[in-house]
């Protein structure tokens, strides 16, 4: 995600390898940018066979203005109504409540873009 949103270097990685570094600084937001962007484009075949984990990059790589192309815009879209339809069919009412308001964002946003 970091070579999608510019924020790649070398001692974000090292940091991963320190104990008392969480996961979650692989998604952390607002940090400054320090490389070019690679297009999102390159990396989504690697997660093809984890819709979640595509899902989480591609909603990522939105929220950072990240290029993405129109097809990759409606893997998202559908990535999150998958999401969000299994949610409502295992009545998780907060996570059905959270992709709803994702797919209605990238839908004004895809709406927006043509």
């Amino acid at each position: 995600m970091s070579l999608c949103d510019g924020t790649y270097s070398p001692t974000n990685v090292d940091n991963l390898n320190d104990n008392t570094t969480s996961d979650n600084n692989l998604f952390m937001e607002n940090r400054k940018r320090k490389c070019d962007r690679y297009p999102v484009s390159k990396f989504t075949s690697a997660f093809i066979e984890n819709s979640k984990l595509l899902r989480l990059v591609l909603a990522h790589c939105k929220r950072n203005h990240c290029e993405l192309l129109p097809s990759l815009r409606r893997t998202h879209l559908e990535l999150t109504l998958e999401e969000w339809n299994a949610a409502r069919r295992n009545g998780d009412e907060e996570m059905e409540m959270i992709r709803s308001e994702e797919a209605m964002t990238v839908c004004v946003q895809m709406h927006s873009n043509r």
